[in-house]
């Protein structure tokens, strides 16, 4: 019982801080988390320091006009640490590869962007009662269970399983994904290859779901002991930490989450991935959206947020 409270009190400690968050952390790293925590350490203190001067903000804010308002405030949301101009992706990084000029008319109307863990699921469950064919990692919705569906679904969830990669050619799943019949896309595999994506789908209108930096790397860490990530050293190579495509080309270029980044570093690499989908899509393809605010006009529950989403998307798709 000891043992157990223990461990209940470890796993509240991670929710709230953040730190740290990889699974079978030993005594000397939380004794050393505890000593930082009663110093005064706070892990949103490199994203407070970002947002610290008025110019920063200033520049964000003209940056990111757009000729359809989604109403994202970089102000004061509390999605706001999730883009970063400090992490600005240069021209190698913004280069998309070429689209495969044999494919057809992509089918895909919605590429959603976010990560998971950002309320994706609540996009996916939006679209499937809207009766549109919808794929979302390991669910799918409205198709025809076919064999040759049933083939294509166990493509798209080994298409983010890099131990997998040697034994399918990723690139032509991806391929398949955009012309699948498939109307929206959410969730892995498409963050993680998100350049081929808005490469094949130039006119998909593009959803960004975004969450507090640390919050998104603290329950990430904790709750999905199987992730991975392009290797640190890897970042300001490639278009974004989460590039595998360009990041699987390099001998152990992807690595085990938990075994080379902490909380901060995760954080930084969620940051990162965001600021590089704020380039790379065309400013009125793109709709953000912060679950973890309390919408206007909402009364803040889930329910009635999943309600705005749906009422709030038709002006998107129109716009």
């Amino acid at each position: 019982q000891k043992k157990a409270r223990r461990k209940k009190m470890q796993e509240e400690e991670i929710t709230r801080s953040g730190f740290p968050a990889f699974k079978g952390s030993s005594r000397k790293e939380w004794q050393d988390w505890r000593k930082k925590k009663a110093a005064g350490y706070d892990p949103n203190a490199f994203w407070l320091a970002a947002n610290a001067t008025g110019d920063l903000q200033e520049k964000s804010k003209h940056f990111f006009e757009r000729p359809w308002d989604d109403g994202f405030d970089e102000l004061h949301s509390n999605c706001s640490r999730s883009i970063d101009e400090r992490f600005r992706p240069n021209a190698s990084q913004l280069a998309l590869p070429p689209r495969n000029a044999s494919l057809p008319q992509p089918t895909v109307q919605i590429l959603t962007l976010g990560m998971g863990t950002t309320a994706t699921r609540t996009l996916f469950d939006n679209w499937c009662k809207r009766g549109w064919k919808s794929l979302h990692y390991a669910k799918f919705c409205n198709f025809p269970r076919s064999d040759f569906q049933h083939k294509f679904i166990i493509w798209y969830r080994a298409a983010h399983q890099p131990l997998k990669w040697k034994r399918i050619n990723i690139t032509q799943v991806i391929d398949a994904i955009t012309v699948s019949e498939a109307e929206t896309v959410v969730d892995a595999p498409v963050p993680h290859f998100s350049p081929r994506f808005v490469a094949n789908l130039p006119n998909a209108k593009v959803i960004l779901t975004l969450r507090p930096p640390h919050s998104w790397a603290a329950s990430r860490m904790k709750n999905h002991g199987w992730d991975w990530i392009c290797h640190p050293d890897l970042w300001n190579r490639v278009a974004h930490p989460f590039d595998f495509e360009r990041c699987m080309k390099v001998p152990n270029g992807i690595v085990d989450v938990h075994k080379y980044v902490t909380v901060d570093s995760m954080a930084e690499a969620y940051v990162r991935y965001n600021t590089w989908v704020m380039h790379a899509v065309p400013k009125d393809h793109i709709w953000r959206v912060c679950f973890w605010d309390c919408i206007p006009g909402t009364d803040c529950s889930p329910e009635s947020k999943a309600k705005w989403f749906q009422d709030r998307q038709e002006d998107f798709l129109s716009a």
